[in-house]
Protein backbone atom coordinates (compact mmCIF):
# COMPACT_ATOMS: atom_id res chain seq x y z
CA UNK A 1 0.00 0.00 0.00
CA UNK A 2 1.47 3.41 -0.93
CA UNK A 3 2.49 5.53 2.06
CA UNK A 4 -0.05 8.27 1.28
CA UNK A 5 -2.91 5.75 1.13
CA UNK A 6 -1.69 4.13 4.36
CA UNK A 7 -1.66 7.52 6.10
CA UNK A 8 -5.21 8.30 4.96
CA UNK A 9 -6.44 4.89 6.16
CA UNK A 10 -4.72 5.35 9.51
CA UNK A 11 -6.33 8.72 10.21
CA UNK A 12 -9.69 7.48 8.96
CA UNK A 13 -9.46 4.58 11.39
CA UNK A 14 -8.58 6.90 14.27
CA UNK A 15 -11.44 9.24 13.36
CA UNK A 16 -13.90 6.35 13.38
CA UNK A 17 -12.46 5.09 16.67
CA UNK A 18 -12.83 8.41 18.47
CA UNK A 19 -16.01 9.69 16.82
CA UNK A 20 -18.40 7.79 19.15
CA UNK A 21 -16.72 9.32 22.20
CA UNK A 22 -16.77 12.82 20.75
CA UNK A 23 -20.52 12.75 20.07
CA UNK A 24 -21.59 10.39 22.87
CA UNK A 25 -24.61 11.31 24.94
CA UNK A 26 -23.65 12.52 28.39
CA UNK A 27 -25.05 13.30 31.81
CA UNK A 28 -23.18 15.75 34.03
CA UNK A 29 -23.60 16.93 37.59
CA UNK A 30 -22.32 20.47 38.13
CA UNK A 31 -21.28 20.90 41.75
CA UNK A 32 -20.92 24.46 43.08
CA UNK A 33 -19.03 25.33 46.25
CA UNK A 34 -20.42 27.69 48.88
CA UNK A 35 -18.55 30.97 49.58
CA UNK A 36 -17.43 29.34 52.82
CA UNK A 37 -18.22 25.64 53.26
CA UNK A 38 -20.96 25.06 55.81
CA UNK A 39 -19.72 23.80 59.18
CA UNK A 40 -21.81 20.72 60.03
CA UNK A 41 -19.92 19.87 63.22
CA UNK A 42 -22.70 21.21 65.46
CA UNK A 43 -26.19 22.68 64.97
CA UNK A 44 -24.88 26.07 66.11
CA UNK A 45 -21.92 26.18 63.73
CA UNK A 46 -24.19 25.10 60.87
CA UNK A 47 -26.65 27.90 61.62
CA UNK A 48 -23.96 30.57 61.86
CA UNK A 49 -22.15 29.60 58.64
CA UNK A 50 -25.46 29.39 56.79
CA UNK A 51 -26.51 32.87 57.93
CA UNK A 52 -23.06 34.31 57.18
CA UNK A 53 -23.08 32.95 53.64
CA UNK A 54 -26.66 34.06 52.99
CA UNK A 55 -26.14 37.62 54.25
CA UNK A 56 -22.52 38.34 53.37
CA UNK A 57 -21.58 35.99 50.51
CA UNK A 58 -20.67 38.25 47.58
CA UNK A 59 -19.05 37.74 44.19
CA UNK A 60 -17.70 40.30 41.75
CA UNK A 61 -18.55 40.35 38.05
CA UNK A 62 -18.56 42.68 35.06
CA UNK A 63 -21.92 44.13 34.04
CA UNK A 64 -22.56 45.22 30.47
CA UNK A 65 -23.88 48.80 30.31
CA UNK A 66 -24.30 48.83 26.54
CA UNK A 67 -22.36 50.63 23.82
CA UNK A 68 -19.20 48.82 24.85
CA UNK A 69 -19.24 50.13 28.43
CA UNK A 70 -18.91 47.88 31.50
CA UNK A 71 -18.75 48.30 35.24
CA UNK A 72 -17.56 45.95 37.94
CA UNK A 73 -20.15 45.13 40.58
CA UNK A 74 -20.52 42.94 43.64
CA UNK A 75 -23.68 40.87 43.88
CA UNK A 76 -25.01 38.08 46.07
CA UNK A 77 -23.17 34.81 45.54
CA UNK A 78 -25.60 32.64 43.53
CA UNK A 79 -25.29 29.45 45.63
CA UNK A 80 -24.80 30.49 49.23
CA UNK A 81 -25.08 27.00 50.72
CA UNK A 82 -23.55 25.06 47.77
CA UNK A 83 -25.60 23.61 44.93
CA UNK A 84 -25.98 20.99 42.20
CA UNK A 85 -27.22 21.44 38.64
CA UNK A 86 -27.71 18.69 36.08
CA UNK A 87 -26.90 18.72 32.37
CA UNK A 88 -28.10 16.18 29.80
CA UNK A 89 -26.69 16.22 26.27
CA UNK A 90 -28.24 13.96 23.61
CA UNK A 91 -27.02 13.75 20.03
CA UNK A 92 -24.82 16.78 20.66
CA UNK A 93 -27.74 18.93 21.83
CA UNK A 94 -28.29 20.20 25.37
CA UNK A 95 -31.67 18.81 26.42
CA UNK A 96 -31.57 19.67 30.12
CA UNK A 97 -29.51 22.25 31.99
CA UNK A 98 -31.18 23.11 35.25
CA UNK A 99 -31.47 22.46 38.97
CA UNK A 100 -34.01 22.78 41.74
CA UNK A 101 -34.13 25.96 43.78
CA UNK A 102 -36.19 27.44 46.57
CA UNK A 103 -38.49 30.29 45.63
CA UNK A 104 -38.91 31.39 49.22
CA UNK A 105 -36.98 34.66 49.70
CA UNK A 106 -34.11 34.61 52.20
CA UNK A 107 -35.99 37.27 54.15
CA UNK A 108 -38.89 34.86 54.67
CA UNK A 109 -36.55 32.20 56.04
CA UNK A 110 -35.00 34.72 58.43
CA UNK A 111 -38.39 36.07 59.47
CA UNK A 112 -39.60 32.60 60.33
CA UNK A 113 -36.46 31.88 62.33
CA UNK A 114 -36.22 35.22 64.09
CA UNK A 115 -39.87 36.16 64.69
CA UNK A 116 -42.06 33.06 64.40
CA UNK A 117 -40.19 30.55 66.51
CA UNK A 118 -39.01 28.38 63.63
CA UNK A 119 -35.83 26.41 64.21
CA UNK A 120 -33.81 23.71 62.48
CA UNK A 121 -36.88 21.81 61.26
CA UNK A 122 -36.73 24.22 58.31
CA UNK A 123 -34.05 21.91 56.88
CA UNK A 124 -36.59 19.15 56.23
CA UNK A 125 -39.62 21.21 55.19
CA UNK A 126 -41.04 21.59 51.69
CA UNK A 127 -41.22 25.20 50.50
CA UNK A 128 -42.22 26.84 47.19
CA UNK A 129 -39.75 25.77 44.53
CA UNK A 130 -38.94 25.89 40.85
CA UNK A 131 -36.44 24.90 38.18
CA UNK A 132 -33.56 27.27 37.50
CA UNK A 133 -33.82 28.46 33.92
CA UNK A 134 -31.20 27.29 31.44
CA UNK A 135 -30.49 30.95 30.70
CA UNK A 136 -29.72 31.61 34.38
CA UNK A 137 -27.39 28.60 34.59
CA UNK A 138 -25.60 29.73 31.44
CA UNK A 139 -25.30 33.28 32.77
CA UNK A 140 -23.33 32.18 35.82
CA UNK A 141 -21.52 29.10 34.53
CA UNK A 142 -18.61 30.92 32.78
CA UNK A 143 -17.99 33.07 35.88
CA UNK A 144 -18.04 30.10 38.26
CA UNK A 145 -15.94 28.01 35.85
CA UNK A 146 -13.27 30.69 35.44
CA UNK A 147 -12.78 30.88 39.22
CA UNK A 148 -12.99 27.14 39.90
CA UNK A 149 -16.19 27.49 41.93
CA UNK A 150 -17.92 24.74 39.92
CA UNK A 151 -16.70 21.21 39.24
CA UNK A 152 -18.09 18.63 36.83
CA UNK A 153 -18.81 14.93 37.16
CA UNK A 154 -19.63 13.58 33.71
CA UNK A 155 -20.86 10.20 32.51
CA UNK A 156 -20.74 9.09 28.87
CA UNK A 157 -24.11 7.37 28.42
CA UNK A 158 -25.48 4.19 26.93
CA UNK A 159 -27.44 4.93 23.72
CA UNK A 160 -30.76 4.10 25.42
CA UNK A 161 -30.21 6.26 28.51
CA UNK A 162 -31.13 9.65 27.03
CA UNK A 163 -34.71 8.71 26.16
CA UNK A 164 -35.32 7.40 29.69
CA UNK A 165 -33.86 10.53 31.31
CA UNK A 166 -35.86 12.87 29.09
CA UNK A 167 -39.01 10.91 29.95
CA UNK A 168 -38.22 11.20 33.66
CA UNK A 169 -37.77 14.96 33.44
CA UNK A 170 -41.01 15.31 31.48
CA UNK A 171 -42.91 13.19 34.04
CA UNK A 172 -41.38 15.19 36.89
CA UNK A 173 -42.91 18.37 35.50
CA UNK A 174 -46.23 16.72 34.59
CA UNK A 175 -46.53 15.74 38.25
CA UNK A 176 -45.81 19.31 39.29
CA UNK A 177 -42.96 18.20 41.53
CA UNK A 178 -40.85 21.17 40.46
CA UNK A 179 -43.24 23.42 42.40
CA UNK A 180 -41.86 22.05 45.66
CA UNK A 181 -38.33 22.54 46.92
CA UNK A 182 -37.93 19.58 49.22
CA UNK A 183 -36.21 19.30 52.56
CA UNK A 184 -33.00 17.36 53.10
CA UNK A 185 -34.79 14.02 53.36
CA UNK A 186 -36.60 14.41 50.02
CA UNK A 187 -36.57 11.54 47.51
CA UNK A 188 -38.14 12.68 44.21
CA UNK A 189 -38.54 9.19 42.78
CA UNK A 190 -40.97 8.38 45.59
CA UNK A 191 -43.16 11.25 44.30
CA UNK A 192 -44.28 12.16 47.80
CA UNK A 193 -43.05 15.72 47.84
CA UNK A 194 -40.47 18.05 46.43
CA UNK A 195 -36.76 17.68 45.94
CA UNK A 196 -33.78 19.73 46.98
CA UNK A 197 -31.08 20.44 44.43
CA UNK A 198 -28.96 17.43 45.45
CA UNK A 199 -31.76 14.85 45.57
CA UNK A 200 -32.99 16.14 42.21
CA UNK A 201 -29.57 15.80 40.55
CA UNK A 202 -28.83 12.38 42.05
CA UNK A 203 -32.24 11.10 40.92
CA UNK A 204 -31.02 11.35 37.31
CA UNK A 205 -28.16 8.99 38.15
CA UNK A 206 -30.62 6.59 39.77
CA UNK A 207 -32.96 6.67 36.77
CA UNK A 208 -30.04 5.95 34.41
CA UNK A 209 -28.78 3.09 36.59
CA UNK A 210 -25.53 4.94 37.33
CA UNK A 211 -25.86 5.45 41.08
CA UNK A 212 -23.88 2.86 43.02
CA UNK A 213 -24.43 3.32 46.78
CA UNK A 214 -21.26 1.37 47.56
CA UNK A 215 -19.23 3.92 45.58
CA UNK A 216 -20.97 7.15 46.51
CA UNK A 217 -22.95 6.99 49.77
CA UNK A 218 -20.00 7.24 52.15
CA UNK A 219 -18.35 10.13 50.27
CA UNK A 220 -21.39 12.15 49.15
CA UNK A 221 -23.98 11.78 51.91
CA UNK A 222 -24.41 12.99 55.47
CA UNK A 223 -26.39 11.10 58.09
CA UNK A 224 -27.35 13.18 61.12
CA UNK A 225 -29.86 13.08 63.95
CA UNK A 226 -31.66 16.36 64.62
CA UNK A 227 -32.47 16.54 68.32
CA UNK A 228 -36.13 17.12 69.18
CA UNK A 229 -35.23 20.22 71.20
CA UNK A 230 -34.25 22.01 67.96
CA UNK A 231 -37.62 21.29 66.33
CA UNK A 232 -40.69 23.53 66.45
CA UNK A 233 -43.94 21.63 65.99
CA UNK A 234 -47.59 22.66 65.86
CA UNK A 235 -47.99 22.09 69.61
CA UNK A 236 -44.61 23.31 70.85
CA UNK A 237 -41.73 25.69 70.20
CA UNK A 238 -38.16 24.50 69.91
CA UNK A 239 -36.16 24.78 73.12
CA UNK A 240 -33.31 26.34 71.16
CA UNK A 241 -33.80 28.68 68.22
CA UNK A 242 -31.79 31.02 66.08
CA UNK A 243 -31.08 33.55 68.86
CA UNK A 244 -29.38 30.88 70.97
CA UNK A 245 -27.07 30.06 68.08
CA UNK A 246 -26.38 33.62 66.90
CA UNK A 247 -26.43 35.83 69.98
CA UNK A 248 -25.19 33.45 72.64
CA UNK A 249 -22.85 31.30 70.57
CA UNK A 250 -24.65 28.12 71.57
CA UNK A 251 -23.35 25.10 69.62
CA UNK A 252 -25.38 22.17 70.90
CA UNK A 253 -24.87 18.73 69.43
CA UNK A 254 -26.49 16.28 67.07
CA UNK A 255 -28.62 13.76 68.90
CA UNK A 256 -27.42 10.36 70.01
CA UNK A 257 -29.34 7.31 68.89
CA UNK A 258 -31.10 6.92 72.26
CA UNK A 259 -32.25 10.57 72.36
CA UNK A 260 -35.47 11.87 70.74
CA UNK A 261 -34.57 12.94 67.23
CA UNK A 262 -35.41 13.18 63.56
CA UNK A 263 -33.09 11.29 61.20
CA UNK A 264 -31.63 13.20 58.28
CA UNK A 265 -29.94 11.37 55.39
CA UNK A 266 -29.01 13.51 52.40
CA UNK A 267 -26.51 14.22 49.64
CA UNK A 268 -24.28 17.19 50.39
CA UNK A 269 -23.29 19.27 47.31
CA UNK A 270 -20.20 20.57 49.10
CA UNK A 271 -18.98 17.04 49.82
CA UNK A 272 -19.52 16.20 46.15
CA UNK A 273 -17.62 19.31 45.03
CA UNK A 274 -14.72 18.44 47.34
CA UNK A 275 -14.77 14.77 46.28
CA UNK A 276 -14.51 15.63 42.57
CA UNK A 277 -11.38 17.65 43.39
CA UNK A 278 -9.91 14.83 45.46
CA UNK A 279 -10.49 12.26 42.70
CA UNK A 280 -9.11 14.62 40.04
CA UNK A 281 -5.96 15.20 42.06
CA UNK A 282 -5.56 11.52 42.98
CA UNK A 283 -5.95 12.18 46.71
CA UNK A 284 -8.60 9.47 47.13
CA UNK A 285 -9.23 6.13 45.49
CA UNK A 286 -12.20 5.75 43.15
CA UNK A 287 -13.05 2.19 42.13
CA UNK A 288 -14.09 3.08 38.59
CA UNK A 289 -12.38 3.87 35.30
CA UNK A 290 -12.29 7.63 34.88
CA UNK A 291 -10.48 10.46 33.14
CA UNK A 292 -9.67 13.72 34.96
CA UNK A 293 -10.15 16.90 32.95
CA UNK A 294 -10.26 20.66 33.35
CA UNK A 295 -12.62 23.26 31.95
CA UNK A 296 -10.53 26.39 31.67
CA UNK A 297 -7.62 26.72 34.08
CA UNK A 298 -9.34 26.10 37.41
CA UNK A 299 -12.56 24.09 37.04
CA UNK A 300 -11.82 20.44 37.77
CA UNK A 301 -13.77 17.53 36.37
CA UNK A 302 -13.97 13.75 36.29
CA UNK A 303 -15.35 11.84 33.30
CA UNK A 304 -16.63 8.25 33.49
CA UNK A 305 -17.22 6.08 30.43
CA UNK A 306 -20.56 4.38 31.15
CA UNK A 307 -21.55 3.67 27.56
CA UNK A 308 -21.78 -0.04 28.38
CA UNK A 309 -24.14 0.51 31.34
CA UNK A 310 -27.63 -0.07 29.99
CA UNK A 311 -30.38 1.80 31.85
CA UNK A 312 -32.91 -0.21 33.90
CA UNK A 313 -35.84 -1.72 32.03
CA UNK A 314 -38.36 -1.44 34.87
CA UNK A 315 -40.76 1.52 35.09
CA UNK A 316 -39.38 4.73 36.57
CA UNK A 317 -42.43 5.28 38.79
CA UNK A 318 -44.65 2.99 40.84
CA UNK A 319 -48.09 2.05 39.52
CA UNK A 320 -49.96 4.71 41.50
CA UNK A 321 -47.68 7.51 40.26
CA UNK A 322 -47.92 6.28 36.67
CA UNK A 323 -51.70 6.50 36.97
CA UNK A 324 -51.39 10.10 38.17
CA UNK A 325 -49.22 10.95 35.17
CA UNK A 326 -51.69 9.36 32.77
CA UNK A 327 -54.66 11.21 34.28
CA UNK A 328 -52.86 14.56 34.43
CA UNK A 329 -53.01 14.82 38.22
CA UNK A 330 -50.54 17.11 39.98
CA UNK A 331 -48.68 16.19 43.14
CA UNK A 332 -47.05 19.61 43.37
CA UNK A 333 -48.90 22.04 45.60
CA UNK A 334 -48.79 25.79 45.16
CA UNK A 335 -47.42 26.59 48.61
CA UNK A 336 -48.15 30.04 49.94
CA UNK A 337 -45.49 32.19 51.54
CA UNK A 338 -45.61 32.38 55.32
Amino acid sequence: MPFAAYTVMKYLFLALLWAPIAVADSLSILAYTAPTPLDWSTPGSLTRTTIDNSLFGLIGRWRDLGRGDREYEYVAYPHAISHLNVELICNGETKILTGMTSLRPDGEYLKGLALRGKSLETMVEDVPGGLISTKKVQEWLPIMTERGYVRRLKWQLHPKACARLEQYFDDYQKLGLEKLYGGLNSRPLEAKGGAGCAAFAVSFLQVAGLYNPALYDDVWKRNLRLHEKYITRADKLAERGIWSFLLYGYDGAWAKENEPHLKMSFWDPQRMYDWIGDVHQGRVEFDSTYTPFKTGKKSLGVEIDARDVAPPQDPIWDEQTRHLIETGAHLGVELKQD
